[in-house]
């Protein structure tokens, strides 16, 4: 089953908010499964996620304390509708291509200034990783030895509260940005 969303219904939401907040919005990229994500001019980009993505629900309050150190800018955004006008990376390029040595080196300073303190509205991981541990093992293309090894490191950690932490931190969310790289498509969680 395809659990996709209706990019459709996701892009007249686009549209409505970007004629109410005055900007154009480009041709969406190529990317964009999971959100409606497309530029706005040269310096933003306007992301509406999909009312059913639990995972994003603190983007904006994220983006809004990392205020542009590890992460682009948070420009406005609309709770109600899921809507983000966001800093563009420019040029935007990914580390997937770098050496691992030079990727690696990048996501640990990056990351680094994303480990902040943080409370309230972001959900603890905590409460999410027993879900997700079991939403895995009823996959048909499991890899058991890696469940197993996900369920033995879980039972080992005890769980504490107060980081915020990138929720989907990998090679292809980490952009160059001038001079600088910077994280998008936090899903926040604080961490165990």
């Amino acid at each position: 089953m395809d659990d996709r969303p209706n990019l459709e219904e996701l892009r007249q939401t686009a549209e409505e908010v970007a004629a109410e907040w005055g900007v154009e919005l480009g041709v969406p990229f190529a990317l964009s499964r999971y959100s409606y994500v497309a530029p706005v001019g040269e310096t933003a980009v306007l992301k509406v996620a999909s009312p059913g993505d639990d995972e994003s629900l603190d983007e904006g309050d994220a983006l809004e304390l990392w205020a542009g150190d590890g992460a682009v800018r948070l420009l406005r955004g609309d709770k109600a509708r899921r809507a983000l006008l966001e800093e563009r990376a420019l040029p935007g390029t990914d580390i997937s291509e770098l050496q691992d040595d030079e990727a690696t080196a990048i996501a640990v300073g990056v990351g680094a200034k994303l480990w902040r303190p943080a409370g309230e509205p972001f959900r603890r991981v905590a409460d999410e990783v027993p879900r997700w541990i079991e939403n895995a093992a009823r996959e048909p293309e499991r890899i058991d030895w890696l469940l197993e090894l996900a369920r033995e490191l879980w039972s080992s950690f005890e769980p504490g509260d107060g980081w915020l932490v990138h929720g989907d931190f990998h090679h292809h969310n980490i952009l160059r940005h001038g001079d600088r790289h910077v994280a998008i498509d936090p899903k926040p969680y604080r961490r165990p």
